[in-house]
């Protein structure tokens, strides 16, 4: 999976890495970031090691559930 760090905020992951047009906002200008690639919730919980731990359990239970 590609994991994504929002440009309003957040972490996301896909099954596909997203076209730069995909990722691109035309209303700020901004665009959302690769992070990483990651197979299993332990390589995400080192991604996202910057993160808080409450938020990085979030994120696991919503990709991996």
């Amino acid at each position: 999976m590609y994991v994504y760090e929002s440009h309003l905020g957040g972490v996301y992951a896909t099954d596909d890495v997203r076209d730069c047009d995909d990722t691109y906002c035309d209303t700020c200008g901004d665009s959302d970031w690769l992070i990483g690639v990651i197979e299993t919730p332990e390589e995400l919980r080192e991604l996202m090691k910057d993160y808080s731990q409450e938020y990085t359990e979030e994120v696991i239970k919503g990709i991996f559930n």
